[in-house]
C-alpha cells in the first residue's frame, strides 16, 4: 500500500521551496509531489484535471489494479478524516484490491 500526497494550485514561483519548508516545519514523515500547471492553460493543473478534483483536500483511493475506488472532498476533524480513511482502506482490502 502506498500513499501519495500532492500539493496543487501552488503559485509557481518558489512552490517547491515553500512545500519543502512546510513539510520540514510540520515534521510530516512523507513525500509530497507538486502538481504541474498546464503549459497551454496556466490556470489548469495536471493532477487536478486528470482526477476531477473539485475541492481541497481531496482524498482519492486507487486500488492495486489502478481502479479508482473512492473519492472524498474535505473533512471537519482529524478523527473524522482518520475514520473515513480507515473505512475506505478496509473496504478495498476486504475485496482484494490492496
Amino acid at each position: 500500500m502506498k500513499f501519495l500526497f500532492i500539493a496543487t494550485q501552488e503559485k509557481p514561483e518558489g512552490a517547491e521551496e515553500r512545500v519543502r519548508n512546510y513539510i520540514k516545519e510540520t515534521g510530516y514523515p512523507f513525500h509530497v509531489l507538486i502538481d504541474k500547471q498546464s503549459v497551454d492553460q496556466p490556470r489548469t493543473y495536471e493532477v487536478v484535471s486528470a482526477y476531477g478534483v473539485t475541492g481541497i483536500p481531496t482524498k482519492i483511493f486507487v486500488d492495486a489494479t489502478g481502479r479508482l475506488r473512492f473519492r472524498s472532498v474535505g473533512f471537519t476533524t482529524d478523527t473524522e478524516l482518520l475514520n473515513e480513511m480507515e473505512a475506505m482502506l478496509g473496504i478495498i482490502n476486504d475485496v482484494g484490491g490492496n
